[in-house]
């Protein structure tokens, strides 16, 4: 008996460390596309910045520099710690819609 197909497109995502990369609060949450070799490729920054998690492996931006106002503290200066990375397949797939039931890594 032959299964029905099922058809998708594929896209993978992964959040890699940074080393150095300051950016302008304006920048905080922005998301960069463009393609490559076919390929649709978005960066995307942090969209909050913690300076107050216990842990700077949970980090993913903090605040480097900032003005003091009477409104409070005003940033001037974000270091991104990890930003995300989606790569977009451009063709489409036909799966058996069995292996869809299947748990990841099986």
């Amino acid at each position: 008996m032959t299964s029905a197909l099922q058809t998708m497109q594929v896209s993978s995502w992964t959040r890699l460390l940074t080393f150095g990369l300051a950016i302008e609060p304006e920048l905080v949450g922005k998301i960069h596309g463009f393609t490559f070799d076919g390929f649709s490729i978005e960066l995307a920054l942090p969209n909050v910045y913690d300076d107050g998690l216990p842990s700077k492996r949970e980090r993913v931006a903090h605040r480097t520099s900032y003005r003091q106002t009477p409104e409070g503290e005003i940033p001037i200066e974000i270091c991104v710690d990890k930003i995300d990375v989606r790569v977009s397949i451009p063709d489409v797939f036909s799966l058996p819609a069995e292996i869809l039931e299947q748990p990841c890594c099986a």
